[in-house]
């Protein structure tokens, strides 16, 4: 999790070094004097941020850090999240991307740290109802009509069931019905896709809110110190070379020795993929035809990283569609979670 910690006081700076302090390890925190006049400003910083869809904390005035961020905020599925706290550390306070980008999530874990109330002002958490972004993130659904997020939680706030279609093909049906019964209060279960809010298929739908299941896993092996540029070009080229789209990868697969490489970790920042490693144990332990590699033996353990990472992912649940392929340091393999056998 990356986070930049804007502020303006010495007394800012004090409650930004608080928070590093206190915070898990895997946080990696970047704390900015927004007064300086050297060197980069605050607003290329915060470019920087916005690119990689990073996570901002402002401490200070919600209207400096709502003046500051107004030029890159495009919508609420790509916008960064920013939280904004006071200098006294009292209130916590979410200003942008709440759900999908977790600005919500992230005032929590910030007010726990410093003993401080996160101000959540979204109306379906204020009223302890369904959110369908929400859903849609915690399941690995990409969101394809962001308009109908309105319209579903419209009729949910005004105590309206929300009826969900799962198309009993896809891999993870089972775990889709299960999640969304626990919201029971709010949520029905159709079996009439036609008269559905919500539709979860791989299939287009004309009527409802679609949400598209992400069913790609890709294994990455690179260099130390590849660029998110490098990884980038290369990894959507063969998102082209399969006709994959990028909203359609559910996660980026690779071994611990990866878990803080930068490159790797500003790609998935920027496109909200969730990026998982696995111990060299866990990836010995997994069986298959795999395309080993003594030199990759050598350095890691492991005689190949990216296809036995995906193949731990996957399990039973999916298969390997595209086998090691390299390029510039960077390996890469492909996983499908295959449509279920009925």
């Amino acid at each position: 999790m990356k986070i930049l910690v804007i502020y303006f006081t010495d007394t800012g700076f004090e409650l930004a070094n608080k928070i590093k302090q206190n915070s898990d390890s895997d946080c990696g925190y970047e704390l900015f004097d927004g007064r300086t006049k050297e060197g980069i400003s605050t607003k290329d910083m915060l470019k920087k941020y916005f690119d990689i869809k990073g996570k901002i904390v402002f401490i200070g005035a919600c209207g400096i850090a709502v003046r500051m961020i107004a030029a890159f905020i495009v919508d609420k599925l790509t916008d960064s999240p920013v939280v904004v706290i006071d200098e006294k550390g009292t209130n916590v306070i979410p200003i942008l991307s709440g759900h999908v980008g977790g600005a919500n999530e992230l005032a929590v874990y910030l007010a726990n740290i410093l003993n401080a109330t996160p101000i959540i002002t979204t109306a379906t958490d204020i009223n302890n109802k369904f959110a369908v972004d929400i859903f849609a993130k915690e399941n690995s659904l990409t969101i394809v009509n962001k308009e109908d997020i309105a319209k579903v939680s419209a009729k949910v706030l005004k105590n309206y069931k929300i009826l969900i279609y799962i198309d009993d093909k896809i891999s993870c049906f089972e775990e889709y019905r299960k999640n969304a019964e626990a919201y029971s209060k709010d949520v029905n279960i159709v079996y009439d896709k036609e008269s559905a809010d919500v539709v979860i298929s791989n299939i287009p739908c004309e009527n409802g809110m679609w949400l598209k299941p992400k069913e790609y896993i890709f294994g990455i092996g690179c260099k130390r110190g590849t660029s998110k540029e490098d990884i980038e070009n290369y990894l959507l080229d063969k998102c082209q070379e399969n006709n994959i789209s990028i909203n359609d990868i559910r996660a980026i697969v690779s071994i611990d020795v990866k878990k803080n490489e930068t490159g790797i970790i500003e790609f998935c920042s920027k496109n909200d993929i969730p990026f998982i490693t696995y111990t060299k144990k866990e990836l010995l332990s997994v069986e298959g035809d795999f395309t080993g590699s003594s030199f990759v033996l050598e350095k890691v353990g492991v005689d190949n990283v990216c296809e036995r990472a995906v193949a731990k992912y996957l399990g039973n649940r999916g298969k390997i569609i595209m086998k090691k392929k390299s390029f510039s340091g960077i390996t890469l393999s492909i996983g499908y979670m295959h449509f279920r056998e009925l």
